[in-house]
Parts: structure tokens; C-alpha cells; sequence
């Protein structure tokens, strides 16, 4: 599946945009963290979770290279939306 949680700095932001879709549109919307998202998908059964960053929705050089620097440092998912790639396989 390809899913781009919401930084952790921006939840509160993403949920309250996710909450006015669901009102305007009548689909559930949510929005979550990474950290959630994969302790949804382990709640749920599976044992094998890897989340691959799509790193070709990076238009600029520079914002990739921050971008890298910061998922090297652990700190991506606190401070910026990411795209991944999950690859998840129950037993």
C-alpha cells in the first residue's frame, strides 16, 4: 500500500483538515502518524512491516538531501509528511 502519514508536529492540523473532508464529502478520512499506522497494522495481524520512502515525489535536490539528512538523523517522521511504500505480510 502507499500511504503518507502526517508528521508528528502536524497531526493536529492533518486531523482537523481530515475531519472537515469527512464532513463536506461523507468518506471517512483520517489521519495518523507513521508510529500509529504501524501499530494499527501489528494490532492487526501482521508481523512483517516495512515502510520504504518514495523519494520521486521530491521535486527539489536540495529538499531531498534535507529530507535524507533528516530520515538518517531519525527525525523525518517528526517534522515532515512522508510517502511510503508499506509492505506488510501476515504470517
Amino acid at each position: 500500500m502507499i500511504e503518507a502519514p502526517s508528521s508528528v508536529i502536524g497531526i493536529r492540523s492533518a486531523r482537523r483538515k481530515m475531519h472537515q473532508t469527512t464532513i463536506e464529502t461523507g468518506a471517512t478520512e483520517l489521519a495518523y502518524t507513521r508510529g500509529e499506522l504501524e501499530y494499527l497494522l501489528v494490532h492487526s495481524g501482521f508481523v512483517e512491516i516495512a515502510f520504504h520512502p518514495v523519494d520521486a515525489l521530491t521535486r527539489s535536490k536540495v529538499k531531498l538531501g534535507i529530507r535524507k539528512l533528516l530520515r538518517k538523523l531519525g527525525c523525518e517522521d517528526l517534522l515532515l509528511s512522508a510517502s511510503y511504500l508499506i509492505h506488510a505480510r501476515k504470517c
